[in-house]
């Protein structure tokens, strides 16, 4: 931990810390160097945080920053010290208050902030978004992400399992095959995490799972082989073209389009033109990643559904592809009567609609984890 806090410090000296919100110097103009009073300051705040001397570190940086307050250096080291001795919330509480008026946000302490609201959710191993929240640390390069999922993995904890899974980890697929070799129970997350996972050795268990008699299963595995692009369960998965259940049918069918066979073809186009949105839906939702020509058009035809779920998922789908009218639609649905639409919208449009870092900023503050995971997520990519 100390030399997270000593790259900080180093950083926030000038040697590396460019804030993204401040505009690049004049052409042959080199900015004023940082004087000795002030580096000063700055290095004792960080040496009290370094010793764990918390109280200390915040009257200090506190100070420094009354005296400078225009230095950024100076803000990251607050910030730094309010994650350390109050938490995630309290530091948004502190950078806002330095913020005040100004119409910019500074993404490389913003950035800080959001990195430590998704530590409080990595760190509940029960919490609804631990696996979303590490999977960010991990794609943001950090390493005490890997360590803390290999301890839980070592210690057994099968949440840590799954995930280390879903990220590919042949050791983690392998427990997961073992548990099924040794005939105890699986989830659907952890077959789900096999075909995330990108590891052959997941190929014959998720076959296998394509005959269990529980239908969601059936559904995970077919999902997972599509995914995979494992041509060894064409045959199988031709055959549950045949299952009594649409939704193992439409799966079976998305997994063989995803891999160039058109066999499923036929019963993708069923779905696609179903009566119900929710139907249509699923079917857009099943082959979003190998879209054909009328993919779009089809998705905008669900923005305008009589279901507002429906609705909220449409636009999540077609953001990507078309963030103007997804925005759109979301922003007509953060004002629902029903709460739980409201919450979905305002998720959809942390997770894939908005990049403007004030709104990001104030999603962080919702009361549901799910969102605050989210935005802190989307400020990690754009202020990267």
């Amino acid at each position: 931990m100390k030399r997270i806090w000593i790259a900080f410090a180093v950083a926030a000296l000038g040697l590396g810390f460019v804030p993204v919100s401040t505009a690049p110097p004049e052409q042959g103009r080199v900015p004023p160097a940082m004087d000795t009073q002030e580096a000063t300051a700055l290095t004792q705040g960080w040496a009290l945080l370094a010793q764990g001397l918390l109280d200390d570190a915040v009257a200090a940086s506190d100070a420094t920053l009354r005296r400078y307050p225009k230095n950024q250096a100076a803000l990251a080291l607050v910030v730094e010290v309010t994650v350390a001795r109050f938490g995630a919330r309290a530091a948004l509480d502190r950078y806002e208050a330095w913020l005040g008026t100004r119409t910019l946000d500074d993404a490389y302490v913003l950035r800080r902030v959001a990195r430590a609201f998704l530590w409080d959710a990595a760190r509940d191993p029960e919490g609804v978004g631990r696996y979303e929240a590490l999977k960010a640390l991990l794609a943001d390069g950090d390493a005490d992400a890997t360590a803390e999922l290999a301890s839980g993995m070592d210690r057994g904890i099968l949440n840590d399992v799954q995930i280390m899974a879903t990220l590919g980890s042949g050791p983690a697929v392998q427990r997961l095959v073992d548990r099924m070799n040794q005939n105890q129970p699986l989830t659907i997350g952890m077959i789900a995490a096999m075909g995330d996972s990108g590891q052959a050795l997941a190929v014959e268990p998720l076959v296998s799972f394509l005959k269990d008699p529980r239908p969601s299963f059936r559904t995970a595995a077919a999902q997972g082989l599509g995914r995979m692009q494992a041509r060894q369960g064409l045959g199988p998965l031709r055959g549950l073209l045949q299952d009594l259940l649409p939704e193992v049918r439409l799966q079976a069918a998305a997994a063989l389009w995803l891999m160039d066979d058109g066999a499923g073809l036929e019963v993708l186009r069923q779905f696609e033109d179903s009566e119900f949105p929710a139907v249509r839906l699923a079917a857009l939702e099943a082959t979003k990643t190998k879209r054909d020509g009328g993919w779009t058009l089809r998705a905008k035809a669900l923005l305008l559904a009589d279901d507002a779920m429906v609705r909220v998922q449409a636009a999540t789908l077609l953001a990507p592809h078309d963030p103007d009218s997804a925005r759109q639609a979301l922003d007509a649905l953060a004002g629902h009567e029903n709460p739980a639409i409201r919450e979905a919208a305002e998720k959809a449009a942390a997770d894939s609609v908005t990049g403007d870092l004030r709104i990001l900023r104030g999603l962080l503050r919702s009361g549901n984890p799910a969102v605050r995971v989210a935005s802190a997520t989307r400020v990690l990519d754009h202020a990267r």
